[in-house]
Order: C-alpha cells, then sequence, then structure tokens
C-alpha cells in the first residue's frame, strides 16, 4: 500500500483519550510535585495553567487531545497580547504552557508539534543608585515603630546578600552563626542550600535587631507578633510603605535589590563563579545571561597588572640622560 506521509487523528491512539485540559493541568502539577519542585514554582505552573483553561473556555472540558494543539498555543498568545500584558509577562506565560504541552507530548497525551517562544523587548531591570540606598539604609529615629525597624533591617539584609524574598523570610535565628560570620539559607529556588558569608556591620545590625525584638533561636528571623511565620506579602507591603515615606519609588522593589546586589558585586570583582554560586544558579550559563539582562559586558577581562597594584608612580629627574649607557647592571 502507498504510504500518504500523513497520519489521521483517528489513527493515533492518544493516552487518557477522555482527559479534558483541566484534568491532564492537575496531573501535569502533581507529576512536579512529585519532582520535587519549589512550592513557588508550582504555584506559577499553577496560575499560568489556569488561565490558559479560561482561554480554552468551554474547551478546556474537552478531550485535550483535540484542543491543545500548534493553533490553539498560539491563539492563547495572541489572546494575551489583546489583553494588554506586558512582553515579558507573556512570555513568562508562553514558558509555563510549554513545559506543561511538552510533559503532555511526553505522555503521549497530544500531538507533538514545536513550541516557539514569542520574542520580547528586553529592558535593563530597575537598580539602587548609591543615593537612593543611601536614604534607605540611614537607620531609623529611636521612636521609629518596630516595623520601621525590621523593615530596615531586612532592607540591610537584601542588599547585602541578594537573596531572594523567599529565602530571607524562611531565615530562623539559629542560622545565623555569629561566631562564623555566616548565615545557613535552607530555602532556594533550585534547592541548594547556601552558606553566605556576611560583614561584620551586617551581622551587628541582625544581632541588635534579635535582642530588640527578643527573638529565639528557633524563631523566624522576620516574624509576626505572635511569632509565626511573616508572609512575603506582608514584607512586601512593608517595604513598599518605607520605600514610599523615604521618596523612592520602584517596580519590583525587593528584587530590586537583588539586581542592586548583582551589579555591585561583579562591578567589584568580576568573579563570575562566585557570583554564581551567591546567586544559587545550577548552570553558569544563567549567571551569563543575568549578568547580561542587568547590562553587564560579561566578556570584559580584568588584566593582571602588578605595576599598578605594586609599583609607586615614578616621574623621571628633569636632568639630561648621560651620552653613555653602561652595558653592565
Amino acid at each position: 500500500m502507498k504510504r500518504t506521509g500523513r497520519i489521521t487523528e483517528e489513527i493515533v491512539n492518544f493516552k487518557y483519550q477522555s482527559k479534558s485540559a483541566e484534568e491532564l493541568l492537575q496531573q501535569f502539577l502533581n507529576a512536579k510535585q512529585a519532582q520535587n519542585l519549589s512550592s513557588e514554582t508550582i504555584k506559577i505552573y499553577r496560575f499560568h495553567g489556569r488561565i490558559f483553561c479560561r482561554y480554552l473556555s468551554d474547551r478546556a472540558k474537552e478531550p485535550a487531545w483535540k484542543v491543545c494543539d500548534l493553533e490553539c498555543y498560539n491563539g492563547f498568545i495572541l489572546w494575551l497580547q489583546n489583553s494588554d500584558r506586558k512582553d515579558i509577562t507573556i512570555t513568562s506565560f508562553s514558558r509555563s504552557v510549554r513545559t506543561w504541552f511538552y510533559w503532555m507530548m511526553d505522555n503521549n497525551c497530544i500531538a507533538r508539534f514545536r513550541i516557539k517562544i514569542p520574542r520580547y523587548q528586553k529592558t535593563i531591570p530597575a537598580v539602587y543608585s548609591d543615593e537612593e540606598l543611601k536614604v534607605l539604609l540611614k537607620q531609623p529615629s529611636k521612636n521609629c515603630t518596630e516595623v520601621e525597624y525590621e523593615t530596615w533591617v531586612f532592607i540591610n539584609l537584601a542588599i547585602g546578600t541578594g537573596l531572594r524574598l523567599s529565602s530571607m523570610t524562611s531565615i530562623h535565628v539559629e542560622d545565623i552563626m555569629f561566631s562564623e560570620n555566616t548565615i545557613v539559607v535552607n530555602k532556594t529556588k533550585n534547592r541548594n542550600g547556601l552558606l553566605l558569608v556576611i560583614n561584620d556591620e551586617l551581622l551587628a545590625i541582625l544581632e541588635t535587631y534579635i535582642r530588640l525584638f527578643h527573638l529565639n533561636s528557633e524563631d523566624y528571623l522576620f516574624s509576626t507578633g505572635n511569632g509565626t511565620k511573616l508572609a512575603n506579602r506582608t514584607m512586601e507591603d512593608f517595604v513598599n510603605r518605607y520605600s514610599a515615606k523615604r521618596g523612592i519609588s520602584k517596580s519590583h522593589v525587593i528584587h530590586a535589590f537583588r539586581h542592586t546586589f548583582a551589579r555591585n558585586f561583579y562591578l567589584q570583582n568580576h568573579d563570575m563563579y562566585r557570583f554564581k554560586e551567591l546567586m544559587g544558579h545550577t548552570l553558569i550559563s544563567t549567571t551569563e545571561n543575568y549578568l547580561r539582562s542587568l547590562g553587564m559586558d560579561t566578556t570584559k577581562k580584568i588584566e593582571y597588572n602588578p605595576q599598578a597594584q605594586f609599583i609607586e608612580a615614578a616621574a623621571p629627574k628633569t636632568k639630561k640622560r648621560s651620552k653613555h649607557i653602561h652595558s653592565s647592571f
């Protein structure tokens, strides 16, 4: 029999033929949770997946192999674009949905096709200037509120370490080893713990804060009045109000601390591998892309210059050279 080069939908034996997109989304989330992905990553997948199902509307309850195809994916991207969402947001949606679609393809739930991420205009993320940092890091007055003081301590930790919000709100007092100038960070995006060395000034700030707030070793460093963990959203509100009160406004205010730390750290030493560890990146390529997104030139080399480091600038005396050059030294 002559081959036509085409396979009809009726011939393909899809797995879970009766499963809807909504049902397979839940199976996908369960699978990712079983892989021990971070709760933040699962949360993003769930949110983006549900938005996709909202786009499908009634078709989300139909068998996924009938509705989840390339035409549907492209239609979703156009739907997002027409909703006046930012390009970077649409890219984030598309990455999550692509991951979900490829999971369905790998499990023979839908037909296989290639998915492209839409291009977007890359912009340099916001960072704090030195003048802004001076304002934010200035110690509050003695009659400040507890919330204001706690927020000031949080900002000092954020700009001094470059940690993510979820990492900082998960730190316990016992994670700070004062005798060794280090902090153990157990909650990270890539699930790899960090051991950070912190400077004496930041250590003194944390020590005073712990004493003033009467925190015990098992307490969260940033906690509510009854000792429970402070919600990330609550700390975001604290920092937004703290910054606004001082006349400073930034988009993604807390993540801007991380960007600022990254820029300043790399400018000072250009140690990409140490920088990779501090930022909690798994791959060096991720670190390189991160630095490029900040407008940093990772190809610029710093040459070893012992003359500039060890030799004082010497100026020749104003007398004429001798006409005779001696061959011995």
